[in-house]
């Protein structure tokens, strides 16, 4: 197997495997391993403002198969996690994994 193989079968294998890092979600309506990290965490520390006048953004870093979700979403389009909407802010492929930068805003006190 060439290395490219090697990475696509640990994708599912390993990384998005729920017995890994991975957890069942459902997606755009279609159930799916993802791995999420909370945009903060993703950031590793970087201050980023997220407050603006009683509304702060729920940001999360999605991580799933290419091969599961189909075509990259487009900045800006809607995406629905586990019956929630959310507003695709960045995505990138690597690799066969797509990585998603999700929000919603929400009001204080919700």
């Amino acid at each position: 197997m060439t290395f490219k193989e090697l990475v696509q079968e640990d994708i599912k294998r390993t990384f998005l495997n729920p017995l890994e890092f991975g957890e069942q979600h459902v997606v755009n309506g279609v159930n799916m391993e993802v791995v999420i990290e909370k945009y903060e965490q993703a950031m590793k520390g970087k201050r980023v403002s997220q407050h603006m006048d009683g509304i702060y953004k729920n940001r999360k870093l999605v991580y799933v198969a290419e091969s599961d979700f189909g075509s990259l979403p487009a900045q800006g389009s809607k995406l629905t996690m586990d019956g929630k909407l959310y507003i695709v802010s960045d995505a990138v492929s690597e690799a066969g994994i797509y990585l998603i930068t999700i929000e919603a805003n929400k009001g204080m006190g919700r």
